[in-house]
């Protein structure tokens, strides 16, 4: 995958942008020739977005506070004044908010940065250089109305990668958002919920190149389920993190934390040593 040194996207790049979603199958180093232009142009367009939104948002604020200073002075229309910012202020609100969809859908979601690159890194050093990677993420915006269901119920299908690592073993990892709102709001900004973060892991263990995998007995908050086949052993593990009566962070997604998702990989990798260790005795 060729990309150009001047920051220029390719057709494929601006695809990306344009509908906030990656999914193909490439080799590691082809996915990070592909990420290597959206990092800075995702992070130039974000910064342009949010200089640009809080310079509105204080002209509006100024401009309200220049109203009442008016209304003040100019006592004698009171009432006709007082309709007249009521107004003003209703078409200021509606304009913010259709101007923050507008910011928050130009770019992609911070997840891009904080999760999928540095995943995608670290799975480059543990595959073979040739062995596809299968990818496919949500970019949009944690706000954005498509993750929305009948019944104030908000599903977020946000990462699924497979790929086969150097030790033949090959892997399937989900991870998906499931948030139930209280009340009747259709908007996770308007209210708190009860939210779950769902990681699911599947490992193949070929039994061509692993004897037996051990059964984890480690100390992990995991589910666990193990199952022996004819030519592999598989190994499932769910994480589910919950978050009670806690909003979404505007600015930044914080509900998937790379530190928890990579515990989790590295959980499955230990189940192989504790299977090797055990087969060496």
């Amino acid at each position: 995958m060729k990309t150009t040194s001047s920051g220029r996207l390719t057709p494929q790049q601006k695809q990306i942008m344009q509908l906030k979603r990656i999914s193909g199958i490439k080799t590691t180093t082809e996915w990070l020739a592909l990420f290597e232009n959206l990092i800075p142009y995702d992070k130039k367009k974000r910064k342009a977005f949010d200089s640009w939104g809080q310079q509105l948002q204080y002209s509006i604020l100024l401009a309200i506070l220049g109203f009442v200073a008016t209304v003040i002075f100019v006592m004698q229309n009171i009432d006709q004044n007082l309709i007249l910012g009521v107004l003003f202020v209703i078409i200021s609100m509606i304009l913010i908010a259709i101007l923050n969809q507008r910011i928050s859908n130009a770019y992609l979601a911070d997840y891009f940065r904080t999760v999928l690159v540095p995943l995608v890194l670290a799975l480059h050093e543990e595959m073979p250089e040739d062995a596809p990677l299968g990818l496919k993420a949500d970019l949009r915006h944690q706000f954005n109305d498509g993750h929305y269901t009948a019944g104030g119920l908000y599903k977020w299908n946000l990462l699924q990668v497979s790929g086969k690592l150097h030790n033949g073993v090959s892997f399937w990892l989900n991870i998906r958002i499931i948030n139930r709102y209280k009340g009747h709001h259709t908007h996770v900004h308007k209210t708190k919920s009860k939210r779950r973060v769902v990681m699911n892991l599947q490992m193949n263990y070929p039994k061509k190149y692993h004897k037996m995998v051990h059964v984890l007995r480690l100390s992990h908050p995991y589910k666990e389920k193990y199952k022996e086949k004819s030519d592999k052993y598989i190994l499932k593990l769910r994480h589910t993190l919950k978050f009670k009566n806690r909003a979404f962070d505007e600015n930044r997604y914080k509900d998937v934390p790379l530190a928890e998702l990579m515990l989790l990989i590295r959980t499955g990798f230990q189940a192989l040593e504790v299977g090797k260790q055990m087969n060496q005795r």
